[in-house]
């Protein structure tokens, strides 16, 4: 005649070992019914949790990707900005010095510098439009992969409520009775019937967002590296009629006649670091000049001395 009524779990009983810690199962008891064992909200592993683990792994590397691309622009952009602003005081310090008092040929000179200077500054300037693509596709993917994180931590909360609910109907499906008790079912079941939509639905979302971005990870990737070649394209797309201008440049630029003294005194920092390139170019061009060729010498010997080659 008494009513019944649900009863709290006892202790487990001594005869069955408890479960491992950290395995997602506990004991827990049925009135009139042996052990059973059901999963606990704090450590079971949602069911697919293998694939769910790859797809997260998968977007994991993408943002590794884009952490890189990342970096290559704001340093290629940094390095393009001073490459373009380096000659500007260079160039306006030669134009203001070298006037009646430098060689004539310095006033045709330092235009074309200039221009040649200010070629590559333009290139560099033009270039910046796919470093702006290329930020604007690392935003817009960067947005996509917080809205995946965001989806497996929703998935991840609604996890928990789910255990709980399943566990609070499983204790009641072993038990009915009383009017009381059947509406208390009813209330757990209907739970856990939502719990499982939710989670579900999250379940759903989470792996929708993934795979959209899984999919288009190569082609987006693709598209960065598409703006990278652009950008050092249009950057050099002059490069050859830069080649010949410089080209001018140097050839106007041949060391004045003098002595070999005066050219490249025995003590001096250049004659020190002769053995590196472009510096003994430099002063066997000078030799060359400052020097009428001797033929009592013979070919290939050098009317300066220079240290050996390091």
């Amino acid at each position: 005649g008494e009513p019944l009524t649900e009863r709290g779990p006892p202790s487990p009983s001594p005869r069955l070992a408890a479960p491992p810690a950290g395995t997602g199962v506990h004991m827990c008891c049925v009135i009139g019914r042996p052990e059973v064992s059901c999963p606990d909200e704090r450590g079971a592993a949602p069911p697919d949790a293998a694939a769910f683990a790859r797809r997260l792994a998968e977007v994991v590397a993408f943002d590794a990707t884009l952490t890189a691309v990342e970096a290559f622009t704001e340093e290629i952009e940094a390095a393009a900005a001073k490459f373009a602003a380096a000659p500007s005081k260079l160039v306006c310090h030669l134009e203001q010095t070298c006037g009646e008092a430098a060689p004539s040929f310095w006033s045709q000179l330092v235009p074309l510098l200039a221009s040649q200077l200010g070629s590559c500054a333009e290139g560099l300037r033009e270039g910046q439009r796919h470093v702006h693509a290329l930020r604007y596709l690392l935003e817009q993917s960067r947005a996509q992969s917080a809205a995946v994180h965001e989806a497996f931590r929703a998935r991840d909360e609604a996890w928990a409520p789910k255990v709980a609910a399943e566990r609070r109907a499983a204790v009641l499906t072993k038990r009915f009775g009383a009017g009381q008790v059947l509406g208390e079912k009813k209330a757990r079941l209907q739970a856990r019937h939502g719990a499982n939509q939710e989670f579900q639905q999250r379940s759903d979302e989470a792996t929708k967002a993934a795979e959209e971005l899984i999919e288009r990870k190569w082609a987006i990737t693709g598209a960065m590296v598409w703006e990278i070649c652009q950008f050092y394209t249009v950057a050099f797309k002059d490069a050859s009629k830069l080649l010949r201008g410089f080209g001018d440049v140097v050839k106007r630029l041949v060391p004045p006649p003098s002595t070999e003294s005066q050219m490249v005194p025995q003590d001096s920092i250049i004659a020190s670091m002769a053995g590196l390139l472009g510096i003994r170019e430099w002063v066997d061009k000078a030799t060359s000049v400052a020097v009428p060729h001797d033929t009592s010498r013979p070919e290939g010997v050098a009317s300066l001395a220079l240290p050996a080659r390091r």
